[in-house]
């Protein structure tokens, strides 16, 4: 149940596109999912851009002073002997230096497999050194990777696992695995951070935050929803998390009588309910958060949820995105900073949150805003 909040808006502060480029993917060949997006992440300061095809071509672009995309690096998909690789999450490091990439590869059926084949899939965690032009195969797991995190300065890589699988911590120069743990229900969401000392990490309704280095659990954190997004201030003194939840949650560390749970709901326009928040970032001066909240309901999907369906209902078919701004006190004011019917699939902010970089399903480019 969603209880009715009223928002306390400020004026809309509508975002702008500034800059795109195309994302060229490979034609013909297996992927593992049915559907085409580029991965897309940027620097610290928004100033270099990288995008990737599931296939793991990936590209680096400088922002010019005219916001120009400035293509400076470029290297080839990924090529197995066997199996279909398919690329699920990238990150760059602040400086733009290191680029890590995950990658689920589905593995041949077994032959002559009693009674039906059973799809196997492990994971490759790929390194791009930008300095030295150079990819090479970090580790090969058993899990399929579904989202990596790499410190500031390169030398930790988490990788969140599909269900069921274990979460882990490489050293980011050898590749050896320093600690796993396979004893929680992880999702998606993880972030290192900025100081290289913690990871968080999303697991059914709490965060839990571990040391980076050792593993060593240092503590959880209750939500009343499941998590899609997890972030730390720039002074890695605070987490904040969002997704399937009316709450924005923060918490302090060092004092946990300073956590705060912050209300985002309802939606700026309207009574309904939240949607799920699947990008987090704290702004410039980490006294806000930015989220990234897409919106889709499918035809009839209003008209489903009566019984019987009132008469002379239109069926519906919405779809759209929002980046909302919100004050890190509990009656804070919320402002929007972009509203479109466009839905984007992925959503990376930059470090100082005044630009984010954006995709969307089955469309070849990735595209720049600011605000």
């Amino acid at each position: 149940v969603f209880s009715v909040i009223r928002w306390r808006e400020q004026p809309a502060r509508t975002a702008k596109e500034i800059a795109s480029a195309a994302i060229t993917k490979r034609r013909g060949g297996p992927m593992r999912r049915p559907f085409y997006s580029p991965a897309a992440d940027q620097s610290a300061d928004g100033g270099v851009v990288v995008g990737a095809a599931q296939d793991g071509a990936a590209w680096v672009w400088r922002i010019a002073e005219d916001n120009r995309l400035e293509q400076i690096a470029e290297i080839g998909p990924l090529e197995i002997d066997s199996g279909a690789p398919s690329l699920t999450s990238l990150r760059i490091t602040p400086d733009a230096r290191l680029v890590v990439c995950g990658f689920a590869v589905e593995l041949p059926e077994k032959k002559n497999a009693k009674p039906t084949p059973r799809l196997v899939e492990t994971g490759l965690v790929r390194l791009w050194n930008l300095e030295k032009r150079s990819m090479r195969t970090l580790a090969a797991v058993p899990d399929a990777v579904e989202a990596v995190a790499m410190s500031s300065h390169g030398d930790l890589v988490a990788i969140a696992p599909r269900p069921g699988g274990a979460l882990r911590v490489l050293d980011g120069e050898t590749g050896k695995l320093l600690w796993s743990d396979s004893k929680a229900n992880f999702d998606d969401a993880l972030a290192i951070s900025p100081d290289g000392k913690l990871l968080a990490v999303s697991s059914g309704r709490s965060v839990r935050i571990y040391e980076a280095r050792t593993g060593r659990l240092v503590r959880t954190c209750q939500t009343s929803g499941g998590m899609v997004a997890v972030c730390f201030s720039d002074d890695s003194s605070r987490l904040a998390a969002g997704g399937v939840d009316p709450n924005l949650y923060v918490w302090k560390l060092s004092e946990p009588t300073q956590d705060i749970v912050l209300p985002l709901a309802p939606m700026p326009k309207g009574d309904e309910p939240v949607d799920t928040v699947e990008a987090l970032a704290f702004d410039a001066y980490s006294d806000s958060l930015i989220a990234y909240l897409p919106r889709e309901e499918l035809p009839g999907f209003w008209e489903n949820l009566q019984n019987p369906p009132t008469p002379g209902i239109t069926k519906t078919h919405i779809t759209g995105s929002q980046i909302v701004r919100r004050e890190i006190s509990p009656h804070g004011a919320k402002t929007r900073l972009l509203e479109t019917d466009v839905l984007f699939t992925r959503v990376r902010f930059a470090q100082d949150s005044r630009r984010f970089v954006e995709s969307q399903l089955d469309n070849d480019s990735i595209r720049v805003w600011e605000y």
